[in-house]
């Protein structure tokens, strides 16, 4: 207003002065001053010593009056960071006493460089629109006097739009800052003053004459005074490191007693109290008193535990031999062999030892709610069980002698069909145990005493001892009724190749004679799979190596399982070698192939895999009977049906079948189970309902000389057909069975041999007493009465040390080759057996 004045006042000026004729000189001397005052106040307008007032000066509006009430330091700032408002308290604290001397923050909390540093920080926050807050400490407080001050400092943006969207003509940024500063100081002497009798606090109990801990219901130790942490032997410093929980620090199953505390919601409720032994870090153990409380939250899971440590091992009580009694008392007690309790007349549990407690442990649910277990003591036991246990109560109860011991079950049941996994070596999750009573009164009340012996692992080697003697009962009759059998097989077999041999094609009965001869060879594999079982199966072992077998002979698994299934071979490196028969090992894959295939009706995915297996490793494998040596494991995995744990135990025995009628002869697994076993390994089946069944097979690792084994697998291989079976040397058969000794005698003569006949050994030996050299070989059989089929060679070689001699059994060779001296040499044809495979073996033990 001033300058449009002084303006106006120049003009009239000029215009008196120009027509009072002044001279030109001072007219543009006037004007020069004129325009110099007018260029420096432009200057002063940029440079804002100089503002153009507005229309009038701003009524308060409800929001200053708010803002001067705030208790809390208010400042705004416009997008140049010029002060547009400070409210009174920011005024008081920053010493300012007019609006002259109010300042930024920056420049109230510029004196000191951690607060800077701070104040900075919020204004980068700000300047990149988002709002901030952080505390600062000056030594001598905003106003820069007096003691040192605690500030909490907040900043946020401050739209300085106009309605229309615009910003304000001459800001250089849509935003200006709010800040808002508060004295906390108080607040934090008394939080300090706090931290500082919570050290105090935790000093007094880290020092205190007993020990104290706090553990969750894991049993993990969460908290430790240092004085229990001294009587342990450890570093409180390190048990953070060390990851303690109860069985760390509690000998024998003490842990087991704590665990099963049962929690309260009252926090003057009575604790657990327990004499136990501490178990110290050298090995050494001190006898405490514990008193364990278990709090539990409003949800109802079990928080923290407030546990209490008084050390025994000095005298603590009145009168030290009650103490010292006490403290014996309760190392007999907990550490007893067995599960002791004490049992009201009520049948509640009145007490009861750490094994007892480890015996029936406490459940947790899926939610982390402890399920305790049941406080009376019939209840702890299966139903099945749980009347006997009572009525034995009731006779301790009424002072009866001679109670007699209760087998009990304690546990869940076996999971039901589609509930869980099972396996071939525990398809049990219940503990037997055998449980004594006895009656232990007083004058004030009657109480009971149970004793508890786990036999669990008794009643498992029994099951296992009844299982091992029910699978040889099968061996020995499948052993000895394919021995029967073959025999019969061969002399129907010898008697079709005989019809055969003397029938032209031609004849018309010719064409039922090939199904005669087609039911024999069905018949004999039927009776191999008997010896496989009971393991009385000649075996060629030789050195293979499975991954290359596993390799070779994926393309015809896969054709067995079909599209439908999905065939994956994994196969590990540097695989190890072993002895196994090559037919006898890929007839165990195939059919195990073929199973998992039948597992799978809707298709899915077979795996089989190979890895070698550690001696060191077979501690891992949760599977019973396992020798530790080293291994190579072939896995057969399938995501089929799935095997019910009712039917796992009994999947190797013979003519066991799930499989409808004429779809198969139960006799798969019991191969497999008798190939592996008779091979020297172990096979280990595990199944989940509904998910799937793996076969763990292990074979023992080969580290023999490969160049040797090759050579003795050459040896015993059969040499190649001969066009010429015919000879003319002189055979004494020896045959107990008639109809056999009469078709291999016939077939024998066929090919133009001289042959003798003995029904045993000892009319063996009379023939060669008779007939001495002229005696080229000897075929026998192995099991004959009054002098078998062994004794003979022995006997034979004694008189003529280079007789030829060839053994024909339906029992395997190794069922008998262990009687012999090793040094005995000698040809082995196993029944039944074609003519020509008889007389190419003739032929060929003739000729060597």
């Amino acid at each position: 207003m001033v300058l449009v004045l002084g303006l106006l006042l120049a003009l009239v000026f000029l215009l008196a002065f120009t027509r009072y004729g002044a001279s030109p000189v001072a007219l543009l001397t006037v004007l020069a001053g004129f325009s110099a005052i007018g260029v420096a106040a432009l200057l002063a307008l940029v440079l804002g010593f100089v503002q153009i007032a507005g229309r009038g000066a701003p009524t308060p509006t409800w929001a200053d009056r708010f803002l001067d009430d705030e208790p809390d330091a208010v400042l705004c700032t416009d997008g140049n960071g010029q002060i547009m408002y400070a409210n009174a308290a920011y005024g008081e604290m920053t010493g300012a006493d007019n609006a002259d001397l109010v300042r930024l923050p920056d420049r109230v909390f510029g004196t000191e460089a951690a607060a800077a540093d701070t104040v900075y920080q919020l204004l980068k926050q700000v300047a990149g629109g988002a709002a901030g807050d952080a505390e600062v400490r000056l030594s001598r407080g905003a106003a820069g006097e007096g003691d040192a001050r605690w500030y909490q400092i907040a900043a946020r943006p401050l739209p300085l739009a106009d309605p229309d969207g615009l910003s304000r003509a001459g800001e250089s940024a849509s935003h200006g800052t709010v800040w808002r500063i508060r004295d906390v100081t108080t607040e934090r002497e008394r939080q300090e003053q706090l931290f500082k009798d919570l050290q105090q606090a935790v000093d007094y109990l880290d020092h205190a004459p007993a020990g104290f801990f706090s553990c969750d219901h894991a049993g993990a130790i969460d908290y430790m005074n240092a004085t229990l942490a001294s009587w342990l032997g450890y570093d409180l410093a390190d048990l953070d490191q060390l990851g303690l929980n109860l069985g760390d620090m509690l000998a024998g199953d003490g842990a087991s007693l704590l665990a099963s505390a049962p929690t309260t919601t009252d926090y003057d409720g009575l604790a657990t109290i327990v004499d136990v032994d501490l178990l110290r870090r050298n090995g050494s153990r001190m006898p405490v008193r514990i008193h364990h409380r278990v709090p539990m939250s409003a949800d109802g899971k079990p928080r923290a535990s407030r546990t209490l440590v008084i050390n025994r091992s000095t005298g603590f009580d009145a009168d030290e031999s009650v103490r010292a009694a006490e403290v014996k008392f309760a190392r007999f007690f907990h550490n007893a062999p067995l599960a002791i309790a004490v049992i009201g007349k009520d049948g509640e549990l009145a007490q009861r030892n750490a094994p007892f407690a480890s015996l029936f442990p406490d459940k947790e649910q899926a939610n982390g709610v402890l399920v305790r277990s049941p406080g009376r003591f019939v209840d702890l036991f299966s139903a099945d069980t749980a009347e006997a246990v009572q009525r034995a109560m009731d006779d301790a109860l009424a002072q009866r002698g001679r109670i007699r011991p209760v087998d009990v079950v304690i546990g869940e049941p076996a999971p039901a069909e589609g509930a869980g996994q099972a396996s071939i070596a525990d398809v049990q999750t219940q503990t037997s145990a055998q449980l004594f009573l006895s009656a232990a009164s007083d004058e004030d009340d009657s109480q009971v005493l149970a004793f508890l012996i786990d036999t669990s692992e008794q009643k498992a080697l029994e099951q296992q001892f009844a299982q091992t003697q029910k699978m040889m009962a099968f061996g020995q009759l499948a052993g000895g009724v394919a021995h029967d059998f073959n025999n019969m097989l061969q002399a129907i077999m010898g008697n079709v190749d005989l019809l055969m041999l003397n029938m032209p094609p031609s004849d018309p009965s010719y064409r039922y004679i090939t199904p005669i001869r087609q039911n024999c060879n069905r018949a004999a594999a039927l009776v191999r799979h008997l010896l496989a079982f009971s393991r009385k199966q000649t075996l060629r072992p030789q050195r293979l190596r499975v991954d290359e077998v596993l390799s070779d002979l994926s393309m015809t698994i896969d054709r067995l399982v079909g599209e439908k299934v999905k065939l994956e071979v994994d196969i590990g490196g540097d695989v190890w070698p072993v002895m196994a028969d090559l037919s006898q090992l890929e007839n165990v894959l195939i059919n195990l192939a073929v199973n998992a295939r039948d597992a799978m009706p809707d298709g899915g995915t077979l795996t089989m895999s190979t890895r070698n297996v550690m001696r060191e490793e077979c501690g891992a494998f949760d599977f019973k009977g396992l020798e530790p040596a080293d291994y190579v494991l072939v896995s057969i995995s399938d995501t089929g049906t799935g095997i019910p744990p009712e039917i796992m135990e009994k999947i190797f025995e013979p003519f066991f079948t799930t499989k409808g009628v004429g779809e198969g002869t139960g006799l798969g697994l019991a191969t497999v189970y008798g190939t592996i076993k008779q091979t020297g390994g172990y096979v280990y089946p595990e199944s989940t309902v509904g998910e799937g069944t793996t076969f763990h097979i292990l074979l023992p690792r080969q580290t023999g000389s490969a160049q040797d084994e090759a050579g003795e697998v050459e040896a015993e291989a059969p040499a190649a057909s001969q066009e010429d079976l015919t000879g003319v040397a002189s055979v004494l058969l020896v045959e107990d069975d008639e109809g056999v000794r009469m078709v291999n005698a016939t077939l024998l003569r066929s090919g133009g041999y001289t042959v003798f006949e003995a029904d045993s050994g000892v009319e063996a030996l009379e023939v060669l007493d008779e007939e001495g050299d002229a005696i080229s070989l000897i075929v026998s059989d192995v099991v004959m009465p009054e002098m078998d089929g062994p004794t003979l060679l022995q006997e034979v070689r004694q008189r003529y040390p280079e007789m030829r001699f060839i053994f024909v059994s339906g029992y395997a060779e190794d069922a008998f080759e262990k009687n012999l001296p090793k040094d005995q040499e000698f040809t082995f044809l196993a029944k039944p057996f074609t003519m020509k495979d008889f007389a190419e073996t003739v032929k060929r033990v003739l000729t060597q």
